[in-house]
């Protein structure tokens, strides 16, 4: 079932000496939250890591894999951004992270 929601907090956490030989071992983790409960989780791995496909978990929801060079970019969209909806597809395999249409050029408070 296809679902869009909307994540309202986040925690995110490195793991030391983690190789991400496999998918719960991943370098780093950001857990989605929405106003109640989780919704989510991004797992991310080194360059040279397999990722496995987004899965949907009976205890946490959607669970996304991306490589760690993804980290920064996912950081800026969950801090600078609003709203952000994670959003699910009737096909298991689509899996994304989006913002809501933002205007071209806009200033957000810059002059």
């Amino acid at each position: 079932m296809a679902t869009n929601v909307e994540i309202t907090r986040y925690a995110y956490h490195f793991w030391s000496s983690r190789n991400g030989v496999d998918k719960d071992h991943s370098i780093a983790t950001i857990t989605l939250f929405d106003d109640m409960e989780t919704i989510g989780i991004i797992q991310f791995y080194g360059e040279l890591d397999p990722l496995p496909p987004p899965e949907v978990a009976s205890d946490f929801g959607v669970r996304m894999f991306l490589n760690v060079r993804e980290l920064p970019a996912v950081l800026d969209m969950l801090r600078n951004e609003k709203p952000v909806r994670l959003q699910t597809f009737d096909d298991p395999q689509f899996v994304r992270l989006r913002t809501a249409l933002e205007p071209v050029g806009g200033s957000r408070g810059r002059s």
